[in-house]
């Protein structure tokens, strides 16, 4: 247990850049990996936000926020192979990047489920 800790407390110290390299060279099957935690954490406060505002106008706006959250990380861990953008971008270039692919995917769970 404490080997799987200090791996994770090792990861905030690593780029976004390194961070998706490190989960597509982990993409073995459904365990949770120390990779899996650090985008959790990084990225699901910009996605709830996303999500949050899609679904304003609902009554249980947080309640679907929180599920199109999950579901988007469940789609993008899943596709994270398929995310390419030039390694040679500087790294606020290419988190404005993942950033912009995870509010997609965002946006194509709220349309898929409450549009």
């Amino acid at each position: 247990m404490s080997n799987t800790l200090s791996k994770v407390s090792t990861l905030k110290d690593l780029s976004d850049k390194e961070v998706v390299e490190g989960l597509k060279a982990t993409q073995n099957g459904s365990n949770a990996t120390p990779y899996q935690y650090e985008f959790w954490y990084r990225y699901a406060p910009f996605v709830y936000r996303v999500a949050a505002q899609r679904c304003q106008s609902f009554k249980d706006a947080d309640d679907f926020a929180k599920e199109i959250t999950q579901l988007t990380f469940i789609k993008a861990l899943k596709a994270i192979g398929n995310f390419n953008v030039n390694a040679s971008l500087n790294d606020k270039i290419f988190k404005k990047s993942l950033k912009a692919w995870l509010g997609k995917i965002a946006n194509n769970n709220f349309n898929k489920l409450y549009a």
